[in-house]
């Protein structure tokens, strides 16, 4: 049986970090930037908008509001210990 919680934690960490990954190795080659910096303002903002776009019909929601904020604020988590370790090693 699976848990609704640990797929929509899977779901925001893949889809952010693809995504913000993207977007860091974009603008780094377009401005120059930091691919950290720019991974980390990517994942700010791209999980949260995740999250509330899967949250938006609550009555369909297989998370409670507390389950859903403990998926973001732990993928949150997740997304920046990956950005840390990228900036680490790539820069």
């Amino acid at each position: 049986m699976r848990n609704p919680l640990v797929s929509e934690i899977a779901l925001i960490v893949f889809v952010s970090f693809w995504s913000s990954l993207l977007a860091g190795v974009l603008v780094g080659l377009a401005f120059g930037s930091g691919l950290t910096v720019t991974y980390m303002l990517a994942v700010l903002t791209v999980g949260p908008v995740l999250a509330i776009y899967r949250g938006i019909k609550r009555e369909q929601d297989a998370l409670s509001l507390t389950e859903r904020a403990m998926a973001e604020l732990l993928s949150l988590i997740i997304l920046l210990g990956l950005g840390s370790l990228i900036g680490r090693f790539l820069g």
